[in-house]
């Protein structure tokens, strides 16, 4: 059975050939002024196909960066005039290396089941636990805190550790206000979601996975993460 994340991919993967489609048929007919603007909606839309595979296994962006490297080691090494062969074998073996090593990661790495979070999520709705923890470094405490206000207001906290040096931290206050999030006392932020009706956790899911690859980015996060409920 398909999870609400395997179904989201799917959705921007049938985005991303259509737009790729779209974008042929205006370059072949000189609408160049259409391919322009679908090019950038396509990017953006590969973004979150990559963002969102990350989310559900990690490596996933490092190994596709690993197979275009190859690939472009590939087409030189059919250019003998402008480059050594011996220096493009050394790369294409380390690279082939790195493939093999990412690839090997992602099979025996316990991968986080993004299942639980829906679980949690409709646990907190359902009265059934008064939060839960995403940890997502657990050497410094990084985690982002849920939990429920007002009945049907779920408040998603995320507090800057004192290891976070002060570009850093600008930076966080600035992207994370930018989404949505709330700063208060002590580094915290605090985004705010309805969840009045509460049926679907993939609206979540996916803005969790736009915190952690857009705003998070340069953190080396635990691999799994782990989810602690709070009772």
């Amino acid at each position: 059975m398909k999870t609400d994340l395997d179904l989201l991919i799917e959705y921007y993967e049938t985005e991303k050939q259509a737009l790729e489609t779209q974008i042929k048929l205006a370059v072949a007919e000189g609408e160049y002024l259409s391919a322009d603007y679908n090019a950038t909606a396509l990017r953006e839309v590969n973004r979150m196909v990559g963002l969102l595979n990350e989310f559900k296994t990690p490596g996933y962006m490092e190994l596709q960066e690993l197979r275009y490297r190859l690939q472009n080691l590939e087409a030189m090494s059919a250019d003998k005039a402008r480059f050594a062969p011996s220096f493009v074998i050394k790369h294409i073996e380390s690279t082939e290396a790195n493939i093999a090593r990412t690839l090997a990661q992602i099979k025996n790495t316990p991968l986080f089941d993004t299942q639980e979070v829906d679980d949690a999520l409709f646990a907190i709705y359902e009265g059934k636990c008064v939060g839960f923890k995403l940890v997502i470094k657990k050497s410094v405490d990084m985690h982002f805190k849920f939990s429920l206000h007002h009945r049907h207001l779920l408040a998603i906290s995320f507090q800057v550790t004192e290891e976070i040096d002060t570009y850093l931290m600008d930076n966080y206050a600035a992207q994370f206000t930018k989404v949505g999030f709330i700063y208060g006392d002590n580094n915290l932020f605090t985004f705010y979601y309805n969840m009045a009706n509460f049926k679907d956790a993939t609206p979540i899911k996916t803005e969790i996975a736009k915190w952690l690859y857009d705003i998070l980015y340069n953190v080396e996060f635990d691999n799994p993460a782990t989810l602690e409920y709070v009772y």
